[in-house]
């Protein structure tokens, strides 16, 4: 049998909080994220050896060379995958570099207050969301009274805030292989996470926090005509792949809606016809798995 010091030796990781900051189309001087995320770890007087913010631009262009990312509050690594990588590969690989005791995973567009980020570092918590707001009101959670896997309703929450200790991946690794669904590549990556935990019956150790955090979401932006037909063939092929691997009541009714919607209204956000090409070729079209 191990001893208690050899307990607590196991247990000791190389950061207290390692941060995912993804960045697309953005310099870091241009994240909400990163600059809220710099403020609040000044004003929490946190330490390089307990603090990794990764800086992780996926595109479309290399961030300039002579960006000085030096802090004293936190140790900052740049990682460049300029072709686009898909989220769910992202995250998978940003949880598997850093050795810490627990991870955040931020777009590059939300606002992170302090008092969040003090409550990440500070409690104990397997799982835990913040409450995400817009001009719009709340957005995140949402809970719906259908059922997916276990008890008689369903929570979801956007990723971007998201909180996990390194004891929570590892649960989710051994039932999935990966944090993340790595079949999922823009759409469907923050929904498939919360599905997971519903599927192995850990939804209800989510905790989520009275802390705000505001972030900017797509569907409520003026975005040209291109963008949207973008959007809806990658929402087309989210409900499809959901459908497929995560069948339930709640995927079931949810994805039967939107399909009437398209077919008899036209107001889904979805396309019919990817949408059963997705159903049927169990794949994202970007994927080369």
């Amino acid at each position: 049998m191990k001893s208690e010091l050899e307990n607590f030796i196991l247990q000791v990781h190389n950061f207290r909080l390692a941060i995912l900051v993804l960045l697309y189309n953005r310099k870091p001087s241009e994240s909400t994220s990163f600059i809220s995320l710099d403020k609040a770890l000044q004003e929490l007087s946190t330490s390089c050896n307990n603090i990794k913010v990764c800086l992780w631009n996926n595109g479309p262009d290399k961030l300039s060379s002579d960006i000085d990312f030096k802090s004293p509050h936190y140790d900052t690594s740049v990682i460049e995958t300029i072709h686009n990588e898909s989220l769910s590969c992202i995250y998978n690989q940003f949880l598997g570099k850093y050795d810490s005791e627990k991870y955040i995973i931020l777009d590059h567009d939300s606002l992170v207050s302090i008092e969040y980020l003090k409550q990440c570092l500070n409690e104990s918590f397997e799982y835990m969301i913040p409450t995400v707001v817009t001009q719009y009101g709340v957005q995140s959670p949402k809970v719906y009274k259908l059922r997916s896997y276990i008890g008689n309703e369903t929570l979801l929450g956007i990723g971007s805030g998201i909180c996990l200790s390194n004891e929570a991946c590892n649960v989710i690794k051994e039932k999935f292989s990966t944090v993340f669904d790595e079949r999922f590549y823009l759409y469907g990556v923050d929904s498939t996470f919360f599905l997971r935990l519903n599927k192995i019956g850990l939804a209800k150790k989510i905790k989520v926090s009275k802390n705000i955090i505001t972030h900017s979401l797509s569907k409520f932006e003026k975005e040209s005509v291109a963008i949207k037909k973008f959007r809806k063939k990658e929402r087309s092929y989210d409900q499809a792949l959901t459908l497929r691997y995560y069948f339930s009541l709640f995927t079931f009714i949810t994805t039967f809606k939107k399909i009437l919607g398209c077919i008899f209204l036209n107001k889904s956000d979805i396309n019919f016809f990817v949408f059963i090409s997705a159903l049927i070729s169990g794949k994202h079209y970007k994927s080369n798995k």
